[in-house]
């Protein structure tokens, strides 16, 4: 007899980790408009299984998973479905929009006075 296989609870929760890395990311990249290369690089994913994670063939690694909570600022256990509460993603300024915002901000000073 043939036994049936049903979902488990592992595999709700590896689509739950998939998904929630796969929208982080194009958060991300909506808000930064770094590439998709880039990303995933900080994850430690080479741009050849961008596609095959993208589609579902293949989901992420324990140690991608962690990469991607210590990256995008949010714990583990909002990534694995542990928790519902998500915390805020900070998107690190790069030091040439860092240096533009200060000369703009003293300028403004300079015009105020």
């Amino acid at each position: 007899m043939g036994e049936k296989k049903g979902k488990t609870k592992t595999d709700h929760r590896e689509k739950i980790h998939n998904k929630r890395i796969l929208e982080i990311i194009e958060e991300y990249i909506s808000l930064t408009h770094a590439s998709k290369k880039e990303v995933y690089g900080k994850l430690g994913i080479a741009q050849g299984n961008i596609s095959l994670i993208e589609s579902g063939g293949r989901g992420f690694t324990v140690d991608q998973v962690a990469a991607a909570g210590r990256f995008f600022g949010v714990t583990t256990d909002w990534i694995v479905g542990n928790s519902d509460t998500r915390t805020i993603v900070t998107v690190p300024v790069p030091s040439a929009m860092d240096a533009l915002i200060e000369s703009k901000v003293e300028q403004l000073l300079r015009n105020r006075r």
